[in-house]
């Protein structure tokens, strides 16, 4: 199996501690565990999301391969005011990540990236053996847009950057982000995951570039992170081409697609939850940061970065014993002891509020 290995990456991709293995560590029952390290949208409660799949699921026939006949393309192209042509639609946008990288990339082409950022850029280069550079983020976690392109080299091929970035759950200034797409001329890619919940989005300016694609996802403010729906958006004619030329048939399955087109209807819905996700989240930053020696970074996500004066190992193995479980970062751009917490209803927060204060003693 070792040619296994050396095809693959590096390392693996840990998405943390699951609620079985809490479980079995330390015999919580999983419906007491709180779960709020995969910043899953938890205020769009499990009934609705689960009417939307019994009503998309009575649309379906399994029997039959996948329609692809355009009706999400055109409800999206709709919600964000694009041309549906200009849509990509992806099982999740990890798999859009790979399409990417593995299409317009080849062996010993670099990507150069925000440091730090989503793992699954990194990843998706060592699985196809191209190179990986990332260029750190200022000590305030802002975007140095120069010094980013300046990090350019003849080889070259690929930029990614997360707006807003994870993990440190700001939005970059929109100017820097312009400047990037006017300058840069090989494929950049603005991972726009968690952009429901910021200020600004860089999907209708896609047209206007040839080399430009935004990814985007039903994971986070949708509610559909079990479903595995992603989408890219970018000028209609290197978008065609990545359809026709790199994509698989038959991507999306019949029921994701319909599941889709359920939560987009229902948006209303979707986007009372956006608003009640940020008014927690600025009601969670003002009480960590009342917390002694706790500090909590300003969000446009669905979620805080925030560090402490223990270590931050403990503190995460402290939470998990006491049933809580959040993401560990350590060291963050000089920033010791970072731990990420999904923003959630006030009742699980302020269970979380609770185990802090104890883990913190």
């Amino acid at each position: 199996m070792s040619w296994i290995k050396a095809a693959g990456a590096k390392e693996t991709y840990a998405p943390g501690d699951s609620l079985s293995e809490i479980l079995v560590r330390y015999g919580i029952p999983t419906s007491e565990i709180v779960k709020l390290n995969a910043n899953e949208n938890l205020f769009l409660s499990k009934s609705f999301q689960q009417g939307l799949l019994k009503e998309a699921s009575c649309r379906v026939d399994p029997r039959l391969y996948p329609s692809e006949d355009g009706r999400l393309e055109s409800e999206l192209g709709s919600y964000m005011d694009v041309d549906p042509e200009s849509i990509i639609l992806g099982n999740g946008s990890d798999q859009l990540i790979e399409l990417l990288v593995c299409t317009l990339l080849k062996e010993r082409d670099e990507v150069v990236a925000i440091n730090p950022t989503f793992s699954m850029y990194r990843r998706a280069a060592e699985i196809r053996r191209v190179d990986y550079r990332s260029v750190d983020l200022n000590l305030d976690f802002s975007l140095d847009a120069n010094r980013l392109l300046d990090a350019v080299t003849p080889k070259t091929r690929m930029m990614v950057i997360c707006n807003p970035n994870n993990p440190t759950g700001n939005q970059f200034n929109k100017e820097k982000i312009i400047h990037i797409m006017e300058t840069f001329d090989g494929i950049l890619v603005l991972d726009e995951a968690y952009v429901e919940y910021a200020n600004y989005s860089m999907a209708r300016k896609a047209k206007c570039f040839s080399n430009v694609l935004i990814l985007r996802t039903f994971s986070k403010a949708f509610g559909l992170a079990g479903i595995r729906l992603g989408f890219a958006v970018a000028n209609t004619e290197l978008a065609t081409a990545i359809k026709r030329h790199c994509q698989m048939p038959y991507t999306v399955s019949e029921l994701s697609q319909e599941i889709g087109l359920h939560a987009l209807r229902n948006r209303s819905t979707v986007m009372d939850s956006v608003l009640k996700t940020v008014e927690t989240r600025e009601w969670l930053y003002r009480k960590l940061n009342t917390m002694e020696g706790v500090k909590a970074f300003e969000s446009d996500t669905n979620f805080l970065l925030f560090n402490t004066p223990r270590p931050s190992e403990e503190v995460y193995h402290d939470l998990l014993r006491q049933g809580v479980i959040i993401r560990r970062f350590g060291e963050v751009l000089g920033h010791e002891n970072c731990l990420r917490v999904t923003v959630a209803p006030r009742r699980e927060l302020t269970r979380f509020l609770k185990a802090l204060e104890e883990a913190l003693v």
